[in-house]
This record gives C-alpha cells, sequence and structure tokens, in this order.
C-alpha cells in the first residue's frame, strides 16, 4: 500500500506528460529542403533566388507553417524521385497529380486546376513551302543517305567480282567503281538498260539478292514518299486532337504530357525542356507540342509563330509533392486552404497568369 501511495503522489505531482517534437515535423527548429525546378509562371529563377506563382505560394506557406527552407533544384524526374525516397521535404513547381505519382508518394491539396493542351505553328503553309519542307526534310535527306550507301555497297561488291573477267567493269580510277554503282543503281530502279551485266558466279549471286532486294525497297520508298507528300501531311495543319494521330509530336521527357501520349499508343520525341520542343516546332521538325496549357501560354508569348489551340485534352491538377506519410501534410494542407481563401493568392494568380 506504500508503494501504490509514493506512485499516485508521483503521477499528481510532476503532471502528464508532454511531448517535444512539433507538430510541423520539425517546425522552426528544422530547415526544410524544397526541391524545385524552373517551369515558368510557376518557378521562374531571378538572379540567385527564385519568383513564380509556386514559388510566391510557398513563401505564404512557409511563414504561415513558420518554417524555413532550402531551395534545392533538381530535374522532373529527379524532384519525383526524391520526393520518394525521403530526400527532400517537399517539392513544389508545376507538378501535376497522376495515380502513377500517388503510387510512389504523397500530394498536398490542388492549388490550380490546369489542363494539357496542344500548341502548334499560327498558320497554314503553303503548298510550295509545304512541299520544299517535306522534299528537304531531315527524315528524308536520312532515308536518301541511307539508300545511296546501299548501292554504294552493292555496287562495290559487283565490281570486285567482275573487274578481272567483265571489261564492262574495268576502268582506271573511279571508273570502275563507278560503273558498279550505276549498275546497282539501274537494277534497283528496274530501269534494266542492259549495257551492263555480270558474268562471274559470285557477281550473279549478288546481283541476284539485289534485284530482290530492291523490289522491297522501292516499295517502301514509294509509300513513304506518297505519304510524306499527300496534301494532308503537306499542309501539316494541327485543328486539334484528332488531328495529332499523324502528326510529329513533341513533349517533355517523363511528364504527364508523356505518359498521356504512352496511354494513347501516339509516338512523339522526348525533350529535357520546354523551350527545346517548342524550338523545334518553330524550326518545323514538329507538327505540335502536347504539355501543360499554362506552360505552353507562357513559354510561346515571344513566339508569335505559334499558338495554343482551344482544346483541353485532359484536365490536372497542381500540387505540393511530399513524402509518404509525411508529418508535415496535414499543417500544409491547412495553410494551403487559408492562403488560398486569401486576396494575396488572387493577386498572385492574375500577376503571373492574367485573368
Amino acid at each position: 500500500m506504500r508503494i501504490l501511495a509514493l506512485f499516485l503522489l508521483s503521477v499528481l505531482t510532476l503532471g502528464p506528460v508532454r511531448s517535444q517534437t512539433p507538430a510541423n515535423n520539425g517546425g522552426a527548429n528544422r530547415e526544410l529542403v524544397v526541391a524545385t525546378k524552373e517551369a515558368p509562371p510557376f518557378v521562374v529563377r531571378e538572379g540567385d533566388g527564385w519568383g513564380g506563382l509556386s514559388m510566391e505560394l510557398w513563401r505564404l506557406l512557409a511563414e504561415r507553417l513558420g518554417v524555413k527552407a532550402r531551395i534545392v533544384e533538381r530535374d522532373l524526374q529527379g524532384m519525383i524521385d526524391d520526393v520518394a525516397a525521403g530526400k527532400v521535404d517537399l517539392a513544389i513547381a508545376a507538378i501535376t497529380m497522376t495515380p502513377e505519382r500517388e503510387q510512389r508518394l504523397d500530394f498536398s491539396h490542388p492549388f490550380l486546376s490546369t489542363g494539357l493542351g496542344i500548341a502548334t505553328r499560327g498558320r497554314e503553309q503553303g503548298l510550295l513551302t509545304a512541299l520544299a519542307d517535306r522534299l528537304f526534310s531531315l527524315d528524308l535527306l536520312s532515308a536518301l543517305s541511307a539508300l545511296l550507301v546501299v548501292l554504294t555497297v552493292c555496287g562495290l561488291l559487283v565490281w570486285l567480282f567482275e573487274r578481272r573477267r567483265n571489261p564492262q567493269f574495268a576502268g582506271k580510277g573511279l571508273r570502275g567503281p563507278g560503273s558498279g554503282f550505276w549498275f546497282s543503281a539501274v537494277t534497283m530502279t528496274t530501269v534494266g538498260y542492259g549495257d551492263k551485266a555480270p558474268v562471274t558466279l559470285a557477281g550473279r549471286l549478288v546481283a541476284l539478292v539485289w534485284m530482290f532486294t530492291s523490289i522491297v525497297i522501292i516499295s517502301g520508298y514509294t509509300a513513304s514518299i506518297a505519304s510524306a507528300l499527300t496534301l494532308d501531311r503537306l499542309s501539316a495543319v494541327i485543328r486539334g486532337p484528332d488531328d495529332l494521330a499523324n502528326a510529329r509530336i513533341g513533349t517533355l521527357t517523363g511528364s504527364a504530357a508523356a505518359q498521356w501520349l504512352d496511354d494513347r499508343h501516339m509516338s512523339y520525341r522526348g525533350f529535357g525542356d520546354l523551350p527545346a520542343a517548342l524550338q523545334a516546332l518553330e524550326d518545323r521538325n514538329l507538327d505540335a507540342v502536347v504539355y501543360d496549357i499554362p506552360l505552353l501560354s507562357w513559354s510561346i508569348g515571344d513566339r508569335p509563330g505559334l499558338r495554343v489551340l482551344p482544346h483541353i485534352l485532359r484536365q490536372d491538377q497542381y500540387a505540393i509533392a511530399l513524402p509518404p506519410g509525411s508529418e508535415l501534410r496535414k499543417d500544409l494542407n491547412r495553410s494551403l486552404l487559408e492562403v488560398m481563401q486569401t486576396d494575396r493568392w488572387s493577386e498572385l494568380r492574375e500577376r503571373w497568369l492574367g485573368n
């Protein structure tokens, strides 16, 4: 009984034990590591610091949370990976909430509703301009270069086998190899002048293989060139989502737009940043760039030859990315809802996104 009485007396004297761990995952006693990437107008590099809608939002949130932060720069995939691994406390930029990302990390409440859009050139090409563009495109020139290499190899093989026994392939300097190239060219095109013909067994075998191979090559090239020079392809006009199927599309590697294109089995060219993709669009190496509408609209502001179509491919939400089970999430969400109800947030949205 004496021991029990002493225990009760000690509890009443000391009172309840209070936790010394701040509710906001460290509070002012800890410097948060915040990952971001340049993505105007959400994250804009300003000298040694950062501006933009997302960074202005973070400053308001940090003030309410009473925390300090150290900003580290990552690329898009680096942000996602570091948040998922808990190497940073959060990431804020123009991060889209997707089911794939939700499997790896947590998100705050969304702070902006957005969507995927299409950027394309502002006006149609003239027929002659489009024709020249297709005929001298990098893809077509690459294909013709490859064909030239194959023709040369075949011609050299025939010349090597025929040069000692067939006067039709004899000659000094480039005359002999040139005769072999001429033979391979007229054979491939099925012209068949008959001015040159192999007489050795090895030469005839090479010629026989080349005849059947030429049928396949010519058929493939004819179909490709005919497709490239049709009126629809020559106009290269993207009017909406239905035109993407036959378009040369660009987007950012690892982005939500890339995932959207993958889900629809659409081929595209990946880029490391949006300016590079838009430059390819201006240079007519692409027909369209698929990406987030606010980022497209901001980035083509000084590119008068480009425009964003009034179509939304998919509605998306921007949010702050957090490590799984982050203790910061509850306080961050409460502060985020409070900030979004203020006039200051409305002013920032109008400043960075317009009306």
